[in-house]
C-alpha cells in the first residue's frame, strides 16, 4: 500500500513543519544579530576603556545619578516615559555600556535597545552595587 493511503495529508504536514523550522531559524538569527553581552565589573570597565567612541549609559533615576555615577556616563532613566524617544537620539552604531543599581533596569533597557535596532550593547552584571566600580558626583 502507498503512504498516501495511510497519511493523506503527509506532504501538507511536511511542508507545514518545514515552514515552522525555517521561521524559527530566521527568528533566532534576527534575535542574535545584535551583540548584547553581560560583563562583570572589571571586564565592563576595561572593555569600555578599550572601545573607541563608546557611550556609558546610566539608566537609573536622575536622583540616583546625582548621588554617584560612573565617570563620563550619561543618564537616561529607563522608567521615564520618554526613555525610548531619548534613546533613539543616540547613534545606533555606537557601542553602548549600560548599567543601573542592581542589574534589573539595565536588563530592561538592553531589551528595549535591541528592539530599537542598537547593534552593540554591553550590560554591567549586578549593577553598581554588585561591583567595586568607583562612582563620582561630578
Amino acid at each position: 500500500k502507498d503512504y498516501k493511503e495511510y497519511y493523506p495529508n503527509y506532504m501538507k504536514n511536511v511542508l507545514i513543519v518545514g515552514g515552522i523550522v525555517v521561521i524559527a531559524g530566521l527568528m533566532y538569527i534576527y534575535q542574535t544579530s545584535t551583540v548584547s553581552t553581560v560583563l562583570s565589573g572589571n571586564d565592563f570597565v576595561s572593555q569600555h576603556a578599550s572601545t573607541q567612541d563608546a557611550v556609558m549609559l546610566d539608566v537609573r533615576t536622575s536622583a540616583e545619578y546625582a548621588d554617584g555615577h560612573i565617570a563620563g556616563s550619561i543618564n537616561l532613566d529607563v522608567q521615564d516615559p520618554t526613555f525610548v524617544d531619548e534613546l533613539n537620539k543616540l547613534d545606533k552604531s555606537q557601542t553602548l555600556f549600560v548599567y543601573c543599581r542592581s542589574g534589573s533596569r539595565s536588563a530592561v533597557a538592553v531589551s528595549l535597545m535591541k528592539k530599537n535596532g542598537f547593534e552593540k550593547v554591553y550590560e554591567l552584571k549586578g549593577g553598581v552595587v554588585g561591583n567595586n566600580i568607583p562612582l563620582t558626583n561630578q
